[in-house]
């Protein structure tokens, strides 16, 4: 009886490469950097900076005219909002990317939530504005989950994260070195 073996692509490239006879042609692989030097990484925006929109202003344009219900903000590390808001209480939702400078909206698509805050939340601008005020930092992500609102907070390498009630504004637990 006579066996057959099927083998993927990357299996046979392998195969064959190791039982090639003929030399290999040299290649020119850049040559990793010793284990004691980090790799470099491209700048990056960890917090907003000087200079951008306080989140709610942006959250307050998006909200503007109360025709959608913001969902969730979340920082991008270049420079720019990931805001996903819903047109009147649909979950056919969409998800724009925001200058954090400029407020303008540099690109859109569709995006699904699960759930949105109920009738009568506080807006997630008056949520974002309530924790700017704290001033212990620069606000990273805010999104409604499990019944409530999550707020991040970064200064540095402390962080916060809050948990609010959509209903008040109330704030129902601090997590972190940031908390007041």
């Amino acid at each position: 009886m006579r066996r057959t073996f099927l083998l993927s692509i990357p299996v046979m490239l392998l195969l064959g490469a190791c039982n090639s006879s003929a030399p290999s042609a040299p290649t020119a692989e850049p040559s990793a950097p010793p284990a004691s030097q980090p790799t470099p990484q491209p700048a990056s925006q960890e917090v907003p900076g000087s200079g951008t929109l306080a989140l709610s202003q942006i959250l307050a344009t998006v909200e503007a005219g109360g025709t959608r219900i913001v969902h969730s903000a979340d920082w991008n590390l270049r420079g720019r909002w990931e805001v996903v808001s819903c047109p009147d209480r649909t979950r056919a939702c969409v998800e724009e990317v925001i200058d954090a400078t400029t407020g303008k909206v540099l690109s859109s698509e569709r995006e699904g939530v699960l759930n949105l805050p109920p009738v009568g939340a506080v807006p997630a601008s008056a949520i974002a504005s309530n924790v700017e005020a704290l001033g212990i930092g620069q606000i990273i992500d805010l999104e409604f989950d499990d019944r409530r609102w999550n707020v991040e907070v970064r200064s540095g390498v402390n962080r916060a994260e809050f948990y609010i009630d959509p209903k008040t504004g109330a704030v129902q637990r601090c997590r972190g070195s940031l908390c007041p």
